[in-house]
């Protein structure tokens, strides 16, 4: 072959790898920022929960299956055959677009459901989703058909579909979301798309002018052995680990951070990375290295969750999450790319991987929810994950390993069970567990302590005489605890010493997060506490306002009735029935305060109060917040304006805004002032009531006699804010409110 032939080649391997790799990047970009487009555009619509993306994320996985099952099912057509028809599903797709979940909304019904969310993005998104979906396949058999030099091995090109899923994922909150309303974003999408359309073609051309195929690489081909179904299964369970722990991580910092996607987009984005890093050429974290560390990564994570419970919503605890969710699904998929088959069955094989992410998805969603009464499919997982190691099967031989772990099982729960039941299991399981660990040097001996832990890890919750009531739903999972409620309070005496009060109360929590709690001292029952406490700003409105009407959005424990007053009236909104059954059931304020003058209405509070026109109060308090985690949809421009709408002409908006993440009041401020209402806002620190949390308060009203009155009480103005860009239900922007 002369020079000038060489370097023709040679360029042409060069555009063919080029067109086919962005054409893989392009696609996987915009399936990747299409997820949390459609999440943001749902969230107004049920409620601000987590659990909407968490469904979201499992159709979208569904999704992804349906997609490569298709792929797959062209595959079995001669690779012309097979493009055509790929080409005209893409260009069916374009009926669906731009996507709009605004107009089909009635699906959802008066409370939004997993099945109704389910519903209507299947209405929505599905057909374009689908066939993006058979992008990655299609292309990658494509190019295994090309006279590429590197037509024999594809699977590198599934690294750059993942560098695409990737850039599109971060790309939709640190560019899009920030620069352009929702409506603007879809039909840039819809830009995207066609324009991905035109590149697929360009991908078919390459088809058209390949050489003819040797008859020996034919022969090669045909002499390729079938796959073994257990491999298959194999596939499915390596892929079903790493998609079920991602729903696990998300579910958790949606609930105790905020629901919003950039908190969807980290684990998400780590779960992208992992997959980039497995099936890349060159091996960047050592599978055996990784492989090793494996079991006590596990061991750790549920340790953690186990003596970290009342801290996991720090920091740390999100740090702990995510590396260790990010080392377990990364063995997941490095081992998945240690065993790829041949290019023959490259579609087979990614299906298995769909059904595998599919699966894990839907159990987490759908299965879990309503099956498991406490969040223990994380830690379900996790021992699965174990299993798979690949050291497993060698060390089940050893009939040595059982011996170990079975003296730890005998001591640490049969003779104590036996001697003082189930009691000294719960009292002592921290103890237990710590020998647990000890014994995790052996894959076998891990998977035992690992599953011990988890039985442990329920014993604590189930059998704990704290425990009053557990109830798990879409919204997340509520618990009543009786404990006591420990304060340092300042000393008396100027330079004395700080002293501490105990009291008995009883708690609210959802999530990891108290929503409010009674105490259980005599005489103290009815006495208003944590953030409603006497001595906080809440109280002092109640002091200094004459509030007749008060609507308030959120339940909790019903603490607020307890600020009792003639002729006062207040209106509970509340999404969730088991917050209603709780603060009905398991505390008295609602019972004792002001029973006849409560009225609870059950639904979304934006929804409910769109709805009640003649509403019309003289407060309006704003307390829906899921642990820290905060409802979008009720801090819009939108929001606002139905708000006043329900507010009388010299009424106030007052909302929580305390949060351990998050500084809100610069961004509410900006949002008061764009519906015509000043702000003032308030910080509880200094405690001088026992039975009271700090707070972080921040009022609105378009009443210049309150604004001054509010002054007077040290309610300081919002500064600063003048250059924050409003949130509206279509534009929303995390990065500006995190703390740092």
């Amino acid at each position: 072959m002369t020079t000038a032939s060489l370097k023709k080649t040679s360029t042409f391997h060069h555009l063919t790898l080029i067109i086919f790799s962005f054409s893989l990047l392009l696609s996987a970009a915009l399936m990747f920022s299409v997820q949390p487009m459609v999440g943001k555009i749902l969230l107004p619509m049920i409620g601000g929960t987590p659990m909407g993306w968490i469904v979201a994320m499992a159709f979208f996985q569904v999704s992804l299956l349906a997609g490569y099952l298709i792929a797959h099912l062209l595959s079995v057509f001669k690779v012309g055959i097979h493009a055509i028809l790929f080409l005209a599903f893409l260009t069916i797709a374009l009926i669906s677009l731009p996507i709009d979940l605004k107009s089909h909304s009635e699906i959802l019904g008066d409370t939004p459901s997993a099945i109704s969310i389910l519903m209507l993005l299947i209405k929505t998104v599905a057909l374009p989703f689908v066939m993006l979906s058979t992008v990655s396949s299609s292309l990658q058999r494509f190019f295994s058909e090309t006279s590429h030099k590197s037509a024999n091995d594809p699977y590198f090109l599934y690294a750059a579909s993942n560098i695409g899923s990737f850039l599109g994922l971060f790309a939709y909150p640190i560019i899009i979301e920030s620069s352009l309303n929702v409506i603007e974003q879809t039909y840039f999408w819809k830009i995207a798309y066609i324009g991905l359309l035109s590149l697929v073609v360009l991908c078919a051309l390459f088809l058209v002018n390949k050489k003819t195929e040797k008859k020996s690489e034919k022969i090669v081909e045909e002499n390729i052995p079938l796959i073994a179904m257990n491999t298959k299964l194999y596939w499915l369970a390596l892929a079903f680990v790493p998609s079920s722990l991602l729903m696990g991580v998300t579910s958790y910092i949606g609930t105790d951070v905020v629901s919003l996607p950039m908190m969807w987009v980290i684990p998400l984005g780590l779960y992208l990375l992992t997959h980039i890093l497995a099936f890349s050429k060159k091996e960047i974290i050592p599978m055996k290295l990784n492989g090793d560390l494996h079991t006590i990564i596990c061991v750790f994570l549920i340790g953690s969750m186990m003596f970290l419970t009342a801290k996991m919503a720090s920091s740390i605890g999100i740090v702990v999450s995510l590396v260790a969710f990010f080392l377990i699904a990364l063995y997941s998929h490095q081992k998945l790319a240690s065993i790829r088959p041949h290019k023959k069955y490259l579609t087979e094989f990614y299906l298995m991987m769909a059904i595998g992410g599919a699966l894990g998805g839907v159990f987490n969603a759908f299965i879990a929810p309503n099956i498991l009464t406490i969040n223990i499919e994380y830690q379900l997982t996790i021992a699965l994950s174990i299993l798979l190691h690949s050291n497993i099967k060698s060390e089940l031989n050893n009939k040595l390993l059982y011996i170990a772990p079975l003296l730890i099982f005998i001591l640490s729960i049969i003779i104590p069970f036996s001697l003082f039941g189930l009691e000294a299991i719960y009292k002592y399981s921290n103890f237990i567990f710590i020998a647990f660990i000890m014994v995790a040097v052996t894959h076998i001996s891990s998977i035992i302590a690992v599953l011990l832990a988890i039985s442990i890890f329920c014993t604590q919750i189930l059998l704990s005489p704290e425990i009053k009531y557990l109830n798990r739903n879409f919204f997340g999972v509520t618990t009543v605890r009786d404990i006591n409620w420990t304060t340092k309070m300042p000393s008396k005496e100027e330079n004395g010493e700080p002293y501490t009060v105990e009291t008995p109360v009883r708690a609210f929590y959802h999530g990891t997060t108290i929503h409010g709690f009674q105490s259980r001292a005599v005489g103290e029952e009815l006495v208003p506490t944590s953030y409603y406490a006497e001595t906080s700003p809440v109280a002092s409105i109640f002091e200094n306002f004459k509030l007749n009407e008060i609507g308030v959005l959120g339940l909790g424990a019903g603490v607020l009735s307890c600020y009792t007053a003639d002729n006062r009236n207040f209106t509970f909104y509340e999404i969730d029935q088991a917050v209603i059954d709780v603060a009905q059931k398991y505390f008295t304020f609602l019972k004792k305060c002001n029973p006849d003058n409560i009225e609870i209405i059950l639904g979304d509070a934006r929804l409910e109060l769109e709805k009640r026109s003649e509403d019309k109060y003289n407060l309006l308090i704003a307390d829906a917040f899921s642990s820290d985690s905060i409802p979008i949809h009720l801090v819009t421009v939108e929001a606002f304006n139905l708000y006043k709408e329900r507010i009388q002409k010299d009424g106030m908006i007052l909302i929580n805004i305390s949060n351990r993440y998050l500084k809100l009041d610069n961004t509410i401020a900006k949002i008061a002032s764009e519906v015509g209402f000043e702000t003032r806002v308030k910080k509880y620190l200094t405690l001088k009531n026992d039975l009271a949390t700090p707070s972080h308060w921040i009022i609105a009203t378009n009443n210049s006699e309150k604004l001054k009155k509010l002054d007077d009480l040290g309610w300081d103005k919002v500064e600063g804010y003048s250059n924050t860009k409003a949130w509206t239900d279509d534009y929303s922007n995390f990065l500006s409110i995190i703390k740092f």
